[in-house]
């Protein structure tokens, strides 16, 4: 992990509303090998943020150190059967559920379930997958990384393979998320 990643802190909670940088962005770029039915981002809007940042109110606070950021908003449908792949970000990645249910595990293997309203974070190595077999999940996506890094990369498997709705191989790679 190169320092400038670690220069990215999250202090307290922080949710970003990111609509007033909308400018043209790429979904994050795929991964190495296929993976059937993957989750579909939407609704994309990428800006800079001029570092260092180091900015605190009302007791959330974001610290940028080294350089400017990235800030990325997306919408990022996991239809039925969906999963990530294991991967990690760059900076921190902040999600809140719209619709649907997901569930995250983290590479201690603890399975968190999120449903809509919930808002989750996702830093170092995890997976994600729609665990619903009938109903789609939709996410809004805020990520904060240092500016030229590239914004996921794919990481080895931790743990176990989660129940997945059969239509999908849980070992495939996804693109997104």
């Amino acid at each position: 992990m190169s320092a400038r990643i670690k220069g990215i802190a999250l202090v307290a909670g922080l949710l970003i509303s990111t609509s007033a940088l909308a400018t043209a962005a790429q979904a994050t770029p795929p991964g190495p090998g296929p993976a059937p039915n993957l989750p579909t981002p939407s609704n994309l809007a990428e800006g800079k943020l001029d570092g260092p940042v180091n900015i605190k109110q009302d007791g959330i606070g974001l610290k940028v150190h080294g350089g400017d950021a990235t800030v990325r908003e997306f919408d990022l449908t996991y239809p039925v059967g969906t999963y990530s792949g294991w991967h990690r970000h760059p900076g921190i990645v902040i999600a809140v559920v719209q619709s649907g249910t997901v569930k995250r595990q983290f590479k201690d293997c603890k399975v968190s379930t999120f449903k809509p309203g919930d808002a989750f974070y996702e830093v170092g190595d995890h997976f994600v997958w729609n665990p619903d077999a009938a109903i789609p999940a939709v996410l809004k996506i805020t990520q904060i990384f240092p500016a030229g890094e590239e914004p996921r990369e794919d990481s080895r498997q931790r743990c176990r393979p989660p129940a997945i709705p059969p239509t999908i191989s849980p070992t495939a790679t996804s693109p997104v998320g």
